[in-house]
C-alpha cells in the first residue's frame, strides 16, 4: 500500500468492480514491533510510518473524486 502506482491501480479495479462511486474508504492494516523509542530499528519504523501513515495519504490521495 505504499506504492502510489500500485494502489491508484487498486483503487480503479474497485471502482469497476463495484461499477459506481466509491463512497467510503475504510483504512483497517496494522501491525509492526513493539521496542523502547531508543533501541527501535530504523526499519522498524519506516515500515510502521508506511502502515499507519504513508498508505492512508496515499490511498486517500487516490480515492478522490471516485
Amino acid at each position: 500500500m505504499s506504492d502510489p502506482a500500485s494502489v491508484r491501480k487498486l483503487v480503479e479495479q474497485v471502482r469497476e468492480d463495484i461499477d459506481g462511486p466509491l463512497d467510503v474508504l475504510v483504512h483497517n492494516a496494522g501491525g509492526g514491533g513493539f521496542a523502547p523509542t531508543e533501541s527501535t530499528p530504523d526499519e522498524m519504523f519506516v515500515a510502521a510510518f508506511n502502515v499507519h501513515a504513508k498508505a492512508p495519504f496515499i490511498l486517500s490521495g487516490a480515492s478522490r473524486g471516485h
